[in-house]
């Protein structure tokens, strides 16, 4: 259990204040007519340089750190993005760090307990007990891990055990604290410095902004799309943040599925029937493309048929996809809820766990 001095609180009270002043937008929009516009500047400018304590590197996990390689983006959420995000980071860090047991292979990671039925079921083998095995076939020490929509990071904290180097994406503010606390809690840990977390959305348009929200914030529905259960005019928590396209990232750090095997998990709670057929220009190009660990959400919303027939224009771009994903026409997909695998490297495992 890690016990903190009065002094010590007062000093990470500061740091996590003064780093997450960086994530919130530069300037508050005036009204609404002007927000997209006002903000769309800011990712063009850089940010002032950090004045901060010493000690901040060792309190939240994406700042720059000493150990991190990688570019980071700012001005990521607006005024009530970045409140929830503070509040969420110091309740993490209150808890005691606790030693998750995942169901395979005897791996292990510590966490903050914030969410102990979670991480109870996840630890029983009750929470998606097929990811474990499907990250154990297409990880290993060649590849790179990127995960968006990371949430509190159970696949980031395994998947950073086996590949190469890991890239956590999330816009949940409440998420994204607590993720940065359990990667922090693994300091120790010769992965620890693999992982890289960036707070943000992937959307089909470059350096936009827009409007998550959720029912309860930190848990696993978070979206810029319709929210489980939704009801019309229903009201719920709801913050701006800033999105950018998966290539923006690729470009940013470096990543090339020509020269490497990457795996890219997705998991956006129903926008994956905007977002995948924006994939389709990008990945046309490519001789080898990143392996895509897809979450379909019909049980949230169904796509459009014509959404539908371009995540099948998308996976027949693919040498191997998981079988019964499209049709067999080849013109739709099934569009079932369920994960699905498509890649030009690796054949689906086809897992019964």
């Amino acid at each position: 259990m890690i016990t903190l001095s009065k002094s010590s609180i007062a000093i990470i009270v500061l740091a996590v204040v003064t780093v997450a002043s960086v994530f919130v937008f530069t300037s508050r929009p005036q009204h609404s007519s002007t927000v997209n516009s006002a903000l769309a500047k800011q990712v063009n400018t850089p940010p002032a340089p950090l004045v901060q304590p010493p000690t901040i590197n060792n309190v939240i996990t994406n700042a720059k750190r000493p150990d991190s390689a990688y570019k980071t983006l700012y001005n990521i959420w607006d005024d009530p993005g970045l409140t929830i995000f503070k509040t969420a980071y110091l309740s993490a860090i209150k808890n005691p760090r606790h030693l998750l047991k995942f169901p395979r292979a005897g791996m292990t990671a510590y966490i903050s307990n914030t969410k102990p039925e979670f991480w109870s079921s996840l630890e029983s083998g009750a929470w998606e007990p097929e990811i474990w095995e499907l990250f154990h076939y297409v990880l290993d020490g060649s590849t790179t891990l990127v995960d968006f929509g990371t949430w509190i990071g159970p696949t980031v904290l395994f998947g950073a055990q086996l590949a190469r180097r890991t890239f956590g994406i999330e816009g949940d503010p409440a998420a994204f604290a607590q993720v940065s606390a359990n990667v922090k809690y693994n300091a120790d840990a010769p992965w620890y410095p693999r992982v890289h977390l960036q707070p943000a959305c992937v959307h089909v348009d470059d350096n936009s902004v827009h409007t998550m929200k959720s029912k309860n914030v930190g848990d696993s529905a978070s979206s810029i799309g319709k929210v489980h259960g939704e009801q019309p005019g229903e009201v719920m928590p709801s913050w701006k943040v800033r999105c950018f396209t998966l290539a923006h990232f690729f470009k940013m750090w470096d990543i090339n599925p020509e020269e490497e095997h990457v795996v890219v998990k997705i998991d956006v709670e129903s926008y994956e029937c905007d977002l995948i057929p924006s994939f389709f220009s990008w990945l046309q190009g490519m001789k080898t493309k990143p392996t895509l660990l897809l979450a379909m959400h019909s049980q949230i919303t169904y796509c459009s048929q014509a959404q539908y027939a371009d995540i099948a224009k998308v996976a027949k771009l693919f040498k191997f996809v998981t079988p019964g994903l499209v049709s067999a026409d080849g013109k739709s997909i099934s569009g079932h809820t369920g994960d699905y695998m498509l890649s030009d490297i690796i054949v689906h495992p086809h897992l019964n766990v």
